[in-house]
């Protein structure tokens, strides 16, 4: 690896974990084009549609069984609530590493073009 940026590494973690959430900040800090990118939001073909919808469902699953996990007065075991959440956090985190690595340039033209 010739570069490694721990801020691009960040923001792309923060990004991910937090999707959907983020769709915004996403959008302010680096435009459309890196929101359709990244299937944020759906270009409406029929590859982009399918990751965006495996994306949000996942999130969706994350964060629906955290809020009924912390609000439960008598949760289950919490392997049943770590190993699944840690399963997601460790893909975001491998996520936020392929962008980190990438050169400057190329950051720059997946926030300039839609590919």
């Amino acid at each position: 690896i010739e570069t490694f940026s721990t801020s691009v590494f960040l923001r792309f973690f923060f990004y991910h974990a937090l999707f959907p959430a983020t769709i915004p900040i996403t959008y302010l800090i680096d435009g459309k084009h890196m929101l359709k990118n990244l299937c944020f939001i759906p270009r409406f073909d029929n590859r982009n549609v399918l990751t965006f919808l495996i994306q949000i469902l996942a999130a969706t699953a994350v964060w629906v069984m955290i809020g009924l996990y912390a609000s439960d007065p008598d949760p289950p075991e919490p392997l049943f609530f770590i190993i699944p959440v840690s399963l997601y956090f460790t893909h975001k985190l491998m996520v936020a590493t392929k962008y980190a690595v990438l050169d400057d340039a190329t950051l720059e033209w997946l926030s300039k073009t839609t590919v």
